[in-house]
């Protein structure tokens, strides 16, 4: 099926040439917004956090909704440093309280520097068709010189759609979207980019700062008794995002997952039985780049 890539947006972002209070305290700059908001049974209600004044966003999540919960919409705003969230609970359920979480990062220029600016983007396939009881893999890239960071899925109106792979890669993200109605639906997909490198000037002359990514990877087993689990980024490195892969169709079903701490992403499943095996993926961004 040949995908259609929605217009993504370019967005630069720029930076004040704030000194560094401390030269150790380094240039890039992570950072996390959190919101909690109660959803009341049979309703949906919209969420938006946004950034601190010259940061952008990287990815955000909700990390925790509780049972009959769903998560419609998760995206990217029009803005560089939003973040946006529908979510549902079924009739007749009690009120749950959902927690989300935004990933920021800005820079903290040294003494001399000046013109930095960074830069994000949005790639998107709004209309990825899945049959009904059946899965539709999509592939997002954002383009060479660009790093995928998070990720977002637009399930429109139905509580039926799944991501039974969500796989981070070198410049984007692959998805697996699955369908467990009984009739077919539309769905849509987005990633959110960050631009590798980031130019700008020092005592008159060039120098570029490059962002590093690392992808941890590695499998869990799962049964009736351990149905969540963590795992950490290396030292000097701040947690972005989270991926996995579960059988598609299966009983197991992906509840909720996304960075949680500094530097530790937290994933947590339903329907888990004994001998169930998940594979796990961590965004890590080193925090100790430079200017050079």
């Amino acid at each position: 099926m040949p995908l259609r890539i929605a217009a993504g947006i370019s967005v630069a972002a720029a930076l004040l040439a704030l000194p560094a209070a401390s030269q150790a305290a380094g240039v890039v700059t992570p950072s996390s917004v959190t919101a909690v908001r109660a959803v009341p049974a049979g309703d949906t209600v919209n969420m938006s956090l946004h950034c601190p004044r010259t940061a952008v966003a990287l990815n955000g999540v909700v990390r925790q909704k509780g049972a009959g919960t769903t998560v419609r919409r998760s995206a990217p705003g029009q803005d560089a440093g939003d973040w946006s969230f529908t979510l549902a609970a079924a009739p007749g359920s009690k009120a749950r309280r959902a927690s989300a979480v935004l990933r920021c990062v800005q820079l903290t220029l040294p003494i001399g520097t000046s013109r930095a600016r960074l830069g994000v983007r949005t790639r998107g396939n709004p209309a990825v068709v899945i049959p009904a009881g059946g899965s539709t893999p999509v592939q997002l890239r954002c383009g060479a010189g660009w790093i995928g960071t998070g990720y977002g899925l637009d399930a429109g109106t139905s509580d039926d759609v799944r991501l039974a792979a969500v796989v981070p890669v070198a410049r984007g993200w692959n998805f697996n979207v699955e369908n467990t109605g009984s009739a077919p639906v539309t769905a849509g997909v987005s990633v959110r980019c960050l631009k590798r490198t980031v130019p700008a000037r020092s005592g008159g002359a060039p120098t570029t700062l490059r962002f590093r990514v690392t992808r941890p990877a590695g499998p869990t087993s799962l049964g009736p008794r351990r149905t969540s689990f963590a795992r950490t980024c290396d030292p000097g490195q701040f947690s972005l995002a989270t991926g996995s892969i579960v059988d598609a169709l299966d009983s197991i079903e992906l509840d909720a997952s996304g960075p949680t701490r500094r530097s530790w992403g937290r994933w947590s499943f339903t329907h888990a039985s004994g001998g169930d095996h998940v594979r796990t993926f961590l965004v890590c961004l080193s925090t100790r780049g430079s200017f050079s």
